[in-house]
């Protein structure tokens, strides 16, 4: 969408073609709360605050700097090899003049709501539900054609420019921008990339990404990009449905399960499999998801004590397996756990963090209530995608750019490769948007 309006304040005649049906639009970034980017103090964040919040000052003043740096750091440590870093660089060295761009066209924030540590200080205002309602606003005032429920089967290089089709129907234009998501929706795809333990994994992003757009692109030479079987998955309702809607973006929230920095996180056999509190929770969360799927049973549970459990968030406590305890045995029992488990459990966890003795607890001690609930994987996107260069001009297999084709969001690879730091992929999208809808036409 990015692309799109951008495209249209050139002066180009925009024409975007949706595979959703229009009460259905937005794809991923409908069910996101918030984006990503560095500043240099509260006076900066302070700018993105809408009227309401700009009253009270201190809401952002504690926010400490996040400097380009620091945001590179982040994004390359836990990304692993397989990321592009020049591409990487270059999305957060223009991620100020994007979030500034967001700022103009009327997107605001409001300070986060998260209790966790290193969480990002803003979130949008109405999350990403509302930012895509504004977006598509504004691109329909300014005239831009939507075609909804046409999902695009073929592209074809032609005389005039470019080509496509969906069964007999084709149009022709100057330029294309490919931004079609990942390829989470098509269940063959992801038993073929990441696996059969993935089959009938839940989809917590929508479904119509189903790489359908990216695999034309590719039969006409478009490189590769990215780590093919690395995809955002994290711990998710295990009550959950199969998948998501773009306009379910309160369901999608309450389905999340990325409280676990304050609890434990056990299988079935009552053995922890991860460090919870290995580094800020936005930056774990995106790999935990494949995590959870290779633990017995393919899920897991999350186990809260004392006050932490007033911290949880409403969906935690209205999902239909919570089990409240005043012992950790009687959760044990209720799950079918080892005996003493969860005492050794929290104890473990206890010893790696000394964050956790603000609770009362200590070695085979714990302070009551309990809560525990099943968790599982929820798959929201695949790394893999098409490659580009920094403008986002897709290339060939030689390297070369592909006249008049350009890619942005989640069917660009090289982006991320082994994780995702919580908040980049809306940043990314907004960037490479930018960049791509100058001079183009259509975006798919």
């Amino acid at each position: 969408m990015t692309a799109a309006i951008s495209a249209r304040l050139q002066g180009a005649q925009v024409t975007v073609f949706e595979a959703a049906p229009k009460g259905l639009r937005g794809g991923n970034s409908s069910l996101t709360k918030n984006i990503r980017f560095p500043y240099s103090d509260s006076v900066e964040l302070f700018y993105y605050l809408g009227q309401a919040e700009r009253k009270d000052p201190e809401l952002v003043r504690r926010a400490a700097p996040y400097t380009k740096e620091q945001y590179l750091r982040d994004w390359l440590g836990i990304s692993g090899d397989g990321v592009d870093e020049a591409l990487v660089s270059s999305i957060i060295s223009d991620g100020d003049k994007a979030m500034r761009w967001l700022r103009r066209i009327g997107h605001q924030w409001t300070p986060t709501s998260s209790c966790l540590e290193g969480a990002l200080p803003l979130d949008l205002h109405g999350g990403g539900a509302a930012m895509q309602h504004h977006n598509f606003t504004i691109a329909e005032k300014l005239g831009i054609e939507f075609r909804y429920a046409t999902k695009i089967e073929t592209l074809r290089r032609s005389a005039a420019g470019w080509t496509v089709a969906r069964g007999r129907t084709s149009r022709r234009f100057n330029a294309v921008v490919i931004a079609s998501g990942g390829f989470q929706a098509n269940q063959q795809e992801i038993s073929r990339a990441l696996g059969s333990s993935w089959e009938g994994v839940r989809l917590r992003g929508v479904r119509y990404n189903d790489g359908t757009v990216s695999r034309s692109v590719h039969a006409i030479g478009a490189a590769k990009a990215g780590n093919w079987t690395g995809c955002h998955a994290v711990p998710y309702a295990y009550d959950a449905p199969p998948y998501r809607l773009p306009g379910q973006i309160a369901e999608a929230q309450a389905a999340t399960r990325y409280m676990y920095p304050l609890g434990v996180m056990v299988n079935r056999n009552g053995q922890r499999f991860v460090d919870e509190r290995s580094a800020v929770g936005n930056l774990t969360y995106a790999k935990l998801g494949r995590s959870i799927l290779e633990q017995p049973g393919k899920w897991a549970l999350q186990v809260f004590a004392g006050n932490e459990i007033g911290k949880l968030h409403e969906g935690y406590r209205k999902d239909s397996t919570v089990v409240h305890g005043d012992s950790l045995e009687d959760l044990e029992a209720s799950f079918g756990l080892p005996r003493y488990s969860l005492t050794r459990a929290f104890a473990d966890a206890i010893q790696e963090s000394a964050s956790l003795k603000h609770w009362g607890l200590s070695y085979g001690s714990t302070m009551p209530p309990f809560l525990g609930l099943k968790v599982a994987c929820g798959l929201t996107f695949t790394f893999g995608g098409l490659q580009v260069d920094r403008q986002a001009n897709i290339l060939d297999e030689d390297g070369q750019k592909i006249p008049g084709l350009f890619a942005a969001g989640e069917a660009v690879g090289g982006i991320f490769s082994e994780n995702y730091p919580g908040g980049a992929g809306l940043l990314a999208g907004t960037v490479l948007g930018l960049r791509a809808g100058f001079g183009c036409n259509t975006v798919l």
